[in-house]
């Protein structure tokens, strides 16, 4: 199963609202996470994929952008093939009305 199927499916196990690029649009709701394939280093057999996790929550809590952030650094924690990257700052997204973060994590492959 591809690497960005396999977060897919775990985050929703845990009760994330998870979608793939293009699905989501108008005003945020509900918060929610975006799954993002960057591409591929290496080759098919070593190297590692690049996924950002751009995650969103409606504009009415900063407390809740945080909390959910940490939230899923906690479950991406459990999957012991995938490394943390960098974190984006909170921004504003107005033409939605919600606050955004991303974290990039490194997908190795397995040999």
């Amino acid at each position: 199963m591809d690497a960005n199927m396999k977060i897919f499916d775990h985050l929703t196990s845990k009760g994330v609202e998870v979608h793939f690029p293009g699905i989501k649009s108008g005003k945020c709701e509900a918060p929610y996470v975006v799954i993002k394939d960057m591409g591929q280093t290496g080759n098919s057999y070593n190297g590692s994929k690049i996924i950002h996790m751009l995650i969103y929550t409606p504009q009415v809590s900063y407390i809740t952008m945080i909390n959910l952030r940490d939230q899923i650094k906690m479950f991406m924690d459990e999957l012991s093939y995938i490394k943390t990257g960098s974190e984006t700052p909170v921004i504003i997204e107005d033409d939605i009305k919600a606050f955004s973060s991303s974290i990039e994590y490194q997908v190795f492959k397995k040999n």
